[in-house]
């Protein structure tokens, strides 16, 4: 296949290019920096300013990862603004790129969030769920109504927490457990929707080649999990006591507004996947616990 992707740089692409190159695929890799594609004559790196893609030919599926991190700065008014634009931008030119090159066979992938659904819903999210309404939900509701404008078929990968040893959250979740310095934030009841990195790439290949999927799909594991389950069974996994509980008020203190990525949650299952028969690689999180700790 010739896939194109936004945002291959961040954690999810990182891993997933090289795995699609030895699997012979073809890799068009959207960048803000000139790369080079090395001996594989596969990748094809292209830059680009975040709004135009500079590609006419075809291609058979266009992933959109691309967007400012959200736990790398504080959530200033002009970073929230970024936040906002960068993935806009992105999107409505993936959208403009599909008008010009798509057919009726190219897929259309969008990353998106979790955090569409708020944090004050009660029970368990599913892809039906209505949008929050705080600054995480407006900003995937925004997100994804510009993915929609596609004339192919699209789908909106609502993205949890992803689980790898290579970076991402989980690393810097890990060392204070290591310190005996880890524990859940504050009461701990906060849902903690999570996925392992390769579960990612599974349901990212799945919903490129299952036609019958469209529209949201939850990207995170079957099994529901709130912050006060995630410590206890990290902690166990790594013999470190939890009787640590970290104060809401201390990580506001550290991280402003961007704490509710810790402070805050929601559960939630993938039922779309379930429905499709997708199979988890890591279906509980002792399971993905184990392999990110081997």
């Amino acid at each position: 296949m010739n896939i194109l992707i936004t945002g291959g740089s961040g954690l999810i692409g990182s891993v997933w290019i090289p795995m699609l190159l030895r699997a012979n695929h073809r890799v068009f890799l959207l960048s803000r920096s000139r790369r080079t594609s090395g001996a594989n004559t596969n990748l094809i790196p292209l830059v680009w300013d975040g709004k135009k893609i500079p590609l006419e030919e075809p291609v058979d599926a266009v992933v959109n990862l691309a967007g400012a991190p959200l736990a790398d700065h504080r959530w200033t008014a002009s970073y929230k603004e970024e936040i906002i634009q960068s993935r806009i931008y992105a999107t409505k030119a993936c959208v403009e790129f599909l008008s010009k090159t798509g057919n009726p066979q190219t897929v259309f992938v969008s990353a998106s969030a979790v955090g569409y659904y708020g944090t004050h819903q009660e029970g368990i999210l599913t892809e039906e769920s209505p949008s929050g309404n705080d600054f995480l939900a407006n900003t995937a509701v925004l997100w994804e109504k510009e993915a929609l404008q596609a004339s192919v078929r699209t789908v909106l990968l609502r993205l949890g927490v992803v689980l790898s040893k290579d970076g991402g959250a989980f690393p810097k979740i890990l060392t204070p457990f290591k310190l005996y310095a880890g524990g859940q934030v504050g009461n701990g009841k906060q849902g903690f929707p999570w996925i392992h990195i390769l579960d990612v790439l599974s349901a990212l290949e799945f919903c490129i080649q299952n036609q019958a999927i469209s529209g949201p799909v939850n990207a995170v594991a079957p099994e529901s999990t709130s912050n006060k389950q995630f410590s206890e069974q990290l902690a166990a996994a790594l013999n470190r006591p939890t009787f640590i509980t970290i104060p809401e008020f201390m990580v506001e203190l550290a991280l402003g507004e961007a704490s509710m990525l810790v402070t805050q949650g929601q559960l939630v299952t993938p039922a779309v996947l379930l429905k499709n028969n997708f199979i988890f690689h890591y279906s509980t999180l002792k399971s993905a616990l184990n392999e990110l700790l081997a």
